[in-house]
């Protein structure tokens, strides 16, 4: 499915009320204060055919937690792990929102219903071969090992990040203090890593081959702060 028919699909879904690109993380937060509906879908275009779409409410702030809008994590965020690998593999996305008079949630569910069966759960994007959201992960994965961006980076950075991915992204794990596993969005939320999990030494890794920010805030300032 190309990025147009995704596109054409929400502009002609029920309750669509305005179309708007989202180029930066303060343009997008202007737009969602203005809007009166609060509610919206947004597409993630890394090429003409891989796409990923999500919604977004209220103040609009999980569309800043995708990380495609600046390069500081704020929160958690299931897929952002996977975007970054593909804005690495393609290009910045193209971000496109629509905005709805209704819950915007009905028409994302729609699409992926078209695309997936109904006995499947299948991850909100496409142009990616896979079965299930792990797999989605592990071929993007795949091609982000095929970049020049990962040949380029320190072969100790590559061990770590790959421990990360295969070891606590995907290891639905069971969370150090609650009876519950922690999932894909917890690992890069700030202080996940190195704080609740006691593993500083991947988050500097992480960073460097995805060119993000989520270290725990005032340990970075500490360091900063170190080295003034």
């Amino acid at each position: 499915m190309h990025k147009r028919d995704i596109n054409l699909f929400f502009e002609k879904a029920t309750g669509f009320v305005a179309r708007r690109e989202a180029p930066d993380a303060r343009s997008w937060r202007r737009f969602a204060k203005d809007s009166l509906n609060k509610q919206w879908v947004y597409v993630l275009s890394f090429s003409d055919d891989v796409c990923a779409w999500g919604t977004a409410s209220g103040n609009g702030e999980r569309l800043i937690k995708t990380g495609m809008l600046q390069k500081r994590f704020v929160g958690k965020y299931d897929r952002r792990v996977d975007y970054c690998m593909l804005r690495l593999i393609y290009r910045p996305p193209d971000i496109t929102v629509f905005e709805f008079n209704c819950d915007a949630r009905v028409s994302e569910q729609e699409l992926r219903s078209r695309i997936w069966s109904s006995s499947v759960k299948g991850p909100c994007v496409v142009g990616i071969p896979c079965t299930d959201r792990d797999s989605m992960s592990r071929t993007i994965f795949g091609w982000f090992k095929k970049t020049a961006h990962w040949g380029e980076s320190l072969q100790a950075d590559r061990g770590l990040f790959s421990e990360f991915f295969e070891e606590y992204f995907l290891a639905k794990l069971t969370h150090p203090s609650r009876s519950a596993s922690f999932y894909y969005g917890d690992c890069t939320e700030p202080g996940f890593l190195d704080r609740t999990l006691k593993r500083a030494d991947l988050v500097g890794a992480v960073e460097r081959i995805l060119g993000v920010d989520f270290a725990a805030r005032d340990r970075r300032d500490e360091t900063l702060n170190s080295q003034s």
